[in-house]
């Protein structure tokens, strides 16, 4: 069920006119194969995007940097200038383990045609992911047009595929007071969101941006107190007669300083008198310790100015009976820092949720990053949402997180169930797993301390991440053998 990614560049010392990528079937033991079908093949686009730190005051330059994907298998290549294609391979389900051979072949207009062999080894794994941890994106396909319903379940299902299993969501929901004194609820769009988002299996606990105006009253009044409670009772009843993912409260984005933070403290007490409803907010350490009695899940800011120390932010969240998750950019060109993120810092820093802004929140035209900023994971396409290298890479994150988890699992099974070998070989395996523990950098001071910063710059070469992936996999497998 794994998707793998190879990529493969050209780097032409005269002009060769358009070449052409393409991949044969993989063929694997006892007549398996995996078809072309489960072969995507991309040409990946140098652009103009802004470097760095998006959307901060020193940000106006701006670099050619490759990361769109486009569903193309030509490039036209001139003298002296690299190219590159990116080959997604989604192993089957049901695909047999084994070595798996094919070829890629690059044929040019002018420069005969160039045949690469292709490997690629199918492991008897199975991969885990525990069931309340949270993958999501920010998300609201309403942004800047109306998507019909296939672009959007495109969306949906293109997050799934890339591991997530939730969205923080933008919809829009209103209550008004009738003419005869009573409350009436719009709540169709968000209904119908939460309605795809089950179709499509993103179905754990949905952090959802309601803001709560007030209905012919000042913010924060009595009156403006119990309209938030009869929204969300209102709303967790209807919610929950459909069968629909449950709802996590998030009144406030980033309420840090000054108004803001005393109105998410207003709005987090008064949904908390409704028996249930959970509250969601996106904290940096202080903001978390002033609505601890009224918060239930803590999602912090990935840095120093916000507190983030892991170790503190997540005992403090372990004392309050809080669920303590993280959240951070998506949308800068840095693969490996995405990696990263997704997969060996999210297991370090022992949480238990990760959420990226943005899937798609473009400004003016989304393929112009300089008319201002896009906030963009993928970008939107007519066929359905256009890839990134940050958003494979972030993918590659989530199945390093999934093998380490994996391989956890599977050395508490053979300490309990398994035989004296097996009992030896997972203390091996423990010994892969601290090792990777002690190299994985999780501490913002050290990178600080580097000179580095934990958002661009990749505290690893890029084939450690493959490197360290290989030893897990190779102790799974054999510990799965001596059980």
């Amino acid at each position: 069920g794994e998707y793998e990614p190879v990529t493969v560049a050209v780097y032409p010392l005269r002009e060769v006119g358009e070449c052409t990528l393409s991949v044969s079937e993989l063929s694997g033991p006892n007549g398996a194969s995996i078809a072309v079908d489960d072969i995507d093949i991309r040409t990946v686009k140098q652009w103009r995007q802004i470097p760095g730190q998006k959307g901060a005051d020193f940000a106006k330059q701006y670099m050619a940097m490759p990361e769109l994907l486009e569903a193309s298998d030509t490039i036209k290549l001139g003298e002296s200038s690299t190219r590159q294609w990116w080959i997604s391979i989604h192993v089957p389900e049901e695909a047999t383990p084994g070595q798996y051979t094919g070829s890629i072949a690059i044929k040019s207009e002018r420069g005969g045609t160039r045949q690469l062999e292709l490997q690629l080894r199918v492991l008897p794994i199975k991969l885990q992911r525990p069931e309340d941890y949270n993958f999501g994106m920010y998300w609201g396909p309403w942004r800047g047009g109306a998507p019909s319903q296939e672009q959007i379940v495109a969306q949906l299902r293109d997050m799934r595929e890339h591991g997530m299993n939730s969205v923080a969501l933008s919809a829009p929901a209103s209550m008004s007071l009738g003419e005869n004194g009573e409350y009436q609820f719009d709540l169709t769009v968000i209904t119908q969101t939460l309605e795809l988002l089950k179709q499509e299996g993103l179905t754990n606990p949905i952090p959802w941006g309601y803001n709560f105006p007030p209905i012919q009253t000042d913010f924060g009044s009595d009156l403006h107190f119990e309209q938030v409670k009869v929204f969300v009772e209102h709303a967790m009843a209807h919610f929950a007669e459909r069968g629909l993912p449950e709802v996590l409260w998030y009144p406030r984005d980033e309420p840090w300083h000054g108004e803001r933070k005393e109105q998410a403290r207003t709005l987090c007490e008064a949904i908390k008198q409704v028996p249930g409803a959970r509250t969601y907010i996106t904290v940096q350490f202080d903001t978390a310790e002033y609505l601890d009695p009224w918060l239930d899940v803590r999602c912090h800011t990935l840095s120093l100015s916000g507190g983030f120390e892991p170790q503190k932010v997540r005992q403090a969240a372990a004392d309050s009976g809080d669920l303590y998750w993280w959240y951070t950019n998506a949308c800068r060109e840095y693969p490996d820092v995405m990696r990263f993120k997704g997969g060996f810092f999210f297991w370090k820093t022992g949480t238990t949720g990760q959420y990226y802004w943005a899937y798609q929140y473009p400004s003016g035209d989304p393929y112009n990053d300089l008319d201002g900023i896009d906030w963009c994971a993928t970008y939107p396409g007519e066929g359905g949402p256009i890839p990134t290298i940050e958003w494979e890479g972030l993918r590659e994150g989530i199945d390093d997180f999934r093998y380490a988890y994996t391989l956890e699992q599977t050395i508490a099974k053979a300490r309990e169930q398994g035989p004296d070998a097996a009992r030896k070989l997972a203390a091996q395996a423990e010994e892969v797993l601290q090792t990777i523990r002690d190299d994985a950098v999780i501490d913002l001071h050290e990178y600080d301390d580097r000179g580095l910063n934990c958002h661009t710059d990749s505290i690893w070469p890029p084939e450690k991440y493959d490197d360290y992936r290989r030893q897990i996999a190779e102790i799974i497998v054999r510990l799965q053998e001596a059980i």
